[in-house]
């Protein structure tokens, strides 16, 4: 054997008895060697329809290690051709990485340590159907397209109308870029204050960014979908960077967490077509570098930093009366803990898909592993890992 465990044996002869008897026999005993590397991983025991596993196992099969993958709906009885493209009422084709697919993300900049002056000045695509990543802009073509001096990180990124936009960040603080697969182009505009841990969101057809650092974490701000005009929003009245924002269709902005150490949530009401932020039930601690979705009726807080450490709790809040304005802000019932993360997680990043909730990355010394949690079926691992806090994503769908 080259690897794993086995035995190895002898043969040996010896007197025996007062008769000088020959006695011939073999001694077996247990040895190892290295460990037995792993194979390649197989296939999703999906098809297609939700979250299946890939399998790899140690080459003696002494070891079997198992990851979540994810799969779309399957088909139905009536396709369309797959040559048609197709635009859907409120979504846009996606003109800037065209070959990035509806079940890939975009990961843009970050750092790899808290420390760290520069990011890693690439951006990539991740499938989270069969989690396999794939460079779009590497370090060389970064610098071939003129991109930022020191990277992207503490910054944010939106999809709107077909186009990718990144507002401010820690080096790029007053400036918008537009991304495509080909080009990194600084517009023609200066934001009025500087803008980095700060949120963004697209809300009624504008990319709203609010709470960044430096004091300013009252203020929002909104663009148009060139991200060429820019005009300021209604104020916050708690300071929220390093919170989260998540927006519900174009109903409402939702605000939580953020720096000072705060637990509130606050909601971006409309009454009497004036807008207002107003408080709604606040998380059940402080947090800042958590994560804020929604699924249209709920929703969700994942992970953050408690002061201490990071933490692992989701969090999840009924809001479907506020949507059916059948109740106002005062109206909605308390935040319920409804799981945890395998791997407690802050400044990282977490996007919706298919009802699922995907967690990439966060700060750390090592690589975390990426995860996927389901109300339904509980929370998996993923076969990719990120060493990679302060980035971006991007969903195209």
């Amino acid at each position: 054997m080259t690897c794993g465990s086995g035995t190895r044996s002898r043969d040996f002869s010896e007197f025996a008895g007062t008769e000088f008897e020959m006695v011939y026999d073999t001694e077996t005993k247990p040895c190892s060697a290295r460990t037995c590397p792993w194979s390649s991983w197989g296939d999703c025991s999906l098809t297609c329809g939700g979250i299946g596993v890939r399998t790899k196992t140690r080459l003696d099969n002494s070891e079997k290690a198992e990851v979540a993958c994810h799969k779309s709906a399957c088909p139905t009885t009536t396709q369309l051709p797959t040559t048609v493209a197709i635009k859907n009422d409120g979504f846009s084709i996606n003109t800037a990485f065209p070959n990035v697919g509806e079940s890939e993300i975009l990961i843009i900049g970050g750092r790899y340590a808290r420390s760290d002056r520069q990011s890693p000045y690439i951006i990539k695509s991740v499938s989270l159907e069969s989690t396999e990543e794939r460079t779009l802009i590497s370090v060389s073509k970064w610098k071939q397209l003129n991109g930022p001096a020191n990277g992207f990180h503490r910054h944010c990124s939106v999809y709107i109308d077909g186009k990718v936009f990144v507002i401010g960040g820690s080096f790029t603080k007053r400036d918008v870029y537009e991304l495509s697969s080909n080009s990194i182009t600084k517009l023609n505009l200066r934001l009025p204050i500087d803008m980095y841990l700060h949120s963004c969101e697209v809300f009624n057809d504008r990319i709203w960014a609010c709470s960044p650092g430096r004091g300013q974490g009252r203020r929002c701000l909104s663009l148009n979908n060139n991200g060429l005009d820019v005009r300021e929003e209604a104020t916050l009245t708690d300071q929220h960077y390093f919170g989260a924002m998540t927006g519900v269709a174009d109903k409402s902005l939702f605000i939580a967490g953020g720096n000072p150490r705060t637990s509130s949530v606050e909601i971006l009401h409309t009454e009497n077509g004036r807008q207002r932020w107003v408080f709604g039930p606040a998380l059940d601690l402080p947090l800042s570098g958590l994560e804020l979705l929604n699924d249209g009726l709920n929703l969700f807080a994942i992970g953050g930093y408690n002061g201490k450490t990071s933490t692992d709790i989701i969090y999840k809040l009924d809001i479907s009366c506020y949507v059916a304005m059948t109740c106002l802000p005062s109206g909605l019932r308390r935040w319920k803990s409804i799981s945890k993360l395998l791997t407690a997680r802050d400044g990282h990043r977490s996007i919706f898909f298919h009802s699922m909730i995907y967690s990439f990355g966060g700060y750390s010394n090592v690589g975390i592993v990426d995860e996927v949690f389901s109300e339904g079926q509980g929370s998996f691992l993923l076969s990719t890992t990120h060493k990679l806090n302060s980035f971006s994503t991007v969903v195209f769908n």
